[in-house]
């Protein structure tokens, strides 16, 4: 009889890849591993190390969960795929998608996901049509029809550089979150890998390891994970392989406030940084006169601050790579509790106007009829306000029925809006005319009741597809005793 001896060391478990089989051999079960020969008794010894066992826990819990693989490597349909559109088919090592009329969906249905990594290989073979990465997707039937909701992610060759897209399907209607396709840099490789990162409402985009794009998106909390393929003029087949959806392990936040660096979006040049001045103003009261025998005529100021040369506290001119990097805290839906807008950081704008928006980046919403949401900036610290507020920025708007709040809000010397107990200044537009089809500025005052403010936006929308850019935000301190005529004409 040969014996077998398993060791198995507590505190931490090494796994081997022995390519194990097993087969019923006169009546024994034989495992074949390194030792061909048959095991007749298995004896299992454990070791214990303390010191491994120690640090175990940590090495395991560092590790995220796949929460779901499939290779493609089989010519038999894989269990819960399923297909919408178009012709599929496996070729052993991977699924090919095929050229039909109508957009190609091929998906795993029976799980459901959320917050995680979503990627996929993707290869285009002898095309360039549009292919990539459907996700919180679901395919079901509805008021008599059958109905695609979810996301999209998807990479286009454009003559050897790859182009990519984010948007939604909306009861089957495909709605851009990103401005159409964005180039990259990115040479198209045989075998391109697309991920993309998702927790909660942001989506960060990764190709071949390169993170391209960061956008906010609410619509869908969860759902199907799978690949799309779109018709394409002399298109004929494009492959996909190893779609995968990892677990995003999220850590506990630190309360330290750290710089944040994110890599710079490709396809197009990295902004020249701007800088931000943010000295704290010296409170400035009313002169007390000079007592005299007879009293010296009191001059009421008429000169007014020259806002061209004169440095903001605070501002935003979005460059950085991500909501993040700006120091921008979204609030989804509004304080109303709206169906979230569409939200992105992007460099494709509207053209200038009058010297205008439409250079580097700025904020994009689309938003249907009752989508809606807001944004706080200045999250790493409050702004002192010792003095009136001027707030101005330049707005483009697509349509003239969409709603738009700007101005600040009170917070407390910390930045705690709750906490301040102080008041909400903003400008309403109902009707955003004067901002359609073109960039214009918008303007705001407000005298603080703490004395620390922070800027705020919000945008609701009023019809289908209403998209509005925010872009260039100032803030300055108009000292008590001076002129604002400047400010209330410019």
């Amino acid at each position: 009889m040969k014996t077998t001896y398993f060791r198995i060391f507590t505190g931490l478990f090494l796994c081997f890849c022995l390519n194990l089989v097993a087969a019923e051999n006169d009546g024994r079960l034989e495992i074949n591993a390194i030792d061909p020969n048959p095991i007749d008794d298995i004896k299992i010894q454990i070791i214990k190390i303390p010191a491994l066992e120690s640090i175990a826990p940590a090495l395991l819990s560092a590790q995220p969960d796949v929460l779901y693989e499939q290779d493609f490597n089989t010519t038999t349909p894989p269990y819960g795929w399923f297909t919408s559109g178009g012709y599929w088919n496996l070729t052993g090592t991977a699924l090919r998608g095929r050229n039909s009329s109508t957009l190609n969906f091929c998906y795993f249905k029976p799980g459901i996901f959320s917050t995680a990594v979503y990627s996929s290989q993707l290869n285009f073979n002898n095309t360039t049509c549009p292919m990539g990465i459907c996700y919180r997707f679901r395919y079901e039937f509805s008021n008599g029809a059958y109905r695609s909701n979810g996301y999209g992610v998807g990479i286009y060759n454009q003559s050897g550089k790859i182009q990519y897209i984010l948007g939604k399907w909306v009861n089957n209607t495909w709605i851009d979150i990103t401005p159409d396709w964005i180039m990259t840099n990115i040479t198209s490789q045989t075998w391109n890998t697309l991920s993309i990162r998702v927790v909660g409402y942001q989506h960060q985009i990764t190709i071949n390891g390169t993170l391209v794009g960061t956008y906010n998106d609410g619509t869908f909390p969860n759902g199907h994970v799978g690949v799309w393929k779109q018709n394409w003029q002399n298109s004929i087949y494009a492959d996909f392989d190893n779609v995968k959806v990892v677990e995003i392990i999220q850590a506990t936040p630190t309360p330290t406030r750290t710089p944040t660096h994110t890599p710079t979006p490709q396809g197009r040049p990295t902004p020249t940084p701007r800088p931000k001045f943010t000295p704290t103003p010296t409170p400035q009261g009313k002169a007390t006169p000079t007592p005299s025998i007879t009293p010296t005529p009191v001059v009421i100021p008429t000169a007014c601050i020259p806002i061209g040369s004169t440095s903001p506290i605070y501002e935003n001119r979005f460059e950085g790579n991500d909501f993040n990097a700006n120091g921008m805290m979204e609030i989804p839906g509004t304080f109303g509790n709206l169906t979230p807008a569409s939200t992105s950081l992007t460099s494709i704008v509207p053209s200038q106007t009058n010297n205008q928006g439409g250079e580097g980046n700025a904020i994009r919403f689309i938003a249907q009829a009752g989508e809606g949401s807001t944004f706080i900036l200045g999250t790493d610290a409050a702004i002192p306000a010792n003095g009136l507020i001027y707030l101005k920025a330049d707005v483009w708007s697509s349509t003239a029925n969409a709603q738009l709040f700007f101005g600040v809000i009170d917070t407390s010397a910390t930045g705690d809006i709750a906490a301040g107990k102080g008041s909400l200044g903003l400008e309403q537009h109902f009707d955003l005319s004067q901002y359609t089809n073109t960039w214009h500025p918008i303007q705001s005052s407000h005298l603080s009741t703490t004395g620390y403010v922070k800027p705020i936006f919000q945008v609701v929308g009023a019809e289908a597809n209403t998209e509005i850019y925010i872009d260039n935000l100032e803030l300055y301190i108009i000292p008590w005793g001076t002129g604002i005529c400047d400010c209330i004409l410019w």
